[in-house]
């Protein structure tokens, strides 16, 4: 998949700002995942697995360059939502619907 170097961006820094964030999720119906100790890449390989919408080969996540961007983008609001759900505020999310707002009303 070829996503804009926009987009990437803004995957990124949505993730680095939870993992900033997390020590913890709460998972509905499931439990509490303690996030302590875990690097940046494995914190976006646990997001992939607990997203069980997300594309998988062998009951193994694919990388966000074998999927569509579709598929991505639907990662992304999962990791929203997530986030939001926990409490963690993630300022880039804000900051890219403004970018949005802005140029919709030039």
């Amino acid at each position: 998949m070829q996503i804009s170097s926009n987009f990437n961006r803004f995957y990124h820094s949505l993730l680095r700002e939870f993992y900033r964030q997390a020590d913890k999720i709460i998972i509905e119906g499931v439990g509490v995942l303690y996030l302590k100790g875990l690097t940046y890449d494995n914190f976006k390989q646990v997001l992939k697995l607990l997203n069980f919408d997300y594309p998988r080969k062998n009951n193994i996540p694919l990388s966000t360059r074998d999927i569509t961007n579709k598929e991505l983008v639907e990662h992304v609001e999962f990791i929203v939502k997530l986030a939001y759900q926990n409490g963690y505020k993630l300022s880039v999310v804000e900051q890219e619907w403004e970018l949005i707002f802005k140029k919709e009303h030039r």
